[in-house]
């Protein structure tokens, strides 16, 4: 993910995680260590209000999934992290009882988006209002055959098509 003109990744050398961030003006690089709880691999690289945040990849969708943690990097020199954890409101409960759901990343208005391995639905969280909303998405049917489909954020082909909409 790149934040600011700072691009972050994680990096695996001899069994060891690092989070591995390059600053585009100096050109220079950094490393940050996770907790040592926390298995990066496993988990999405997200910008969190202008930080940079780590959240599970895939989200098991349960009565026991009442919440979403994520770690926020707060001061790479130091290597502190914090965490924050959001409650979900009743309707996760309801409508998402039993499924996996892929973090699919953050739109520009600070929402969570997630996603099953073929989006007839999206969930997006907002992490300001701390509320969640389903979209569900028509006419994709005829390609739920397919194993998996990928959602991707903000992207436009073609910026002429969009103004037909």
């Amino acid at each position: 993910v790149c934040i600011n003109g700072v691009l972050y990744y994680t990096a695996i050398s001899d069994s060891v995680q690092m989070l591995i961030f390059f600053d585009f003006r100096s050109e220079k690089y950094s490393f940050v260590k996770p907790p040592p709880e926390r298995n990066l691999k496993m988990e999405k690289l997200i910008n969190f209000q202008g930080k940079l945040a780590s959240v599970r990849s895939r989200i098991f969708d349960s009565e026991e999934s009442l919440s979403l943690e994520i770690l926020i990097l707060k001061d790479p020199k130091k290597h502190e992290w914090a965490i924050r954890i959001f409650n979900l409101p009743p309707m996760w409960k309801d409508g998402a009882a039993g499924k996996y759901l892929d973090v699919v990343g953050v739109t520009a208005t600070n929402e969570l988006v997630l996603s099953p391995r073929f989006p007839s639905y999206l969930y997006y969280y907002n992490f300001v209002s701390e509320d969640i909303s389903r979209v569900d998405i028509q006419g994709i049917g005829a390609f739920e055959k397919e194993p998996r489909a990928h959602v991707i954020l903000n992207h436009v082909e073609d910026a002429k098509i969009m103004e037909l909409f």
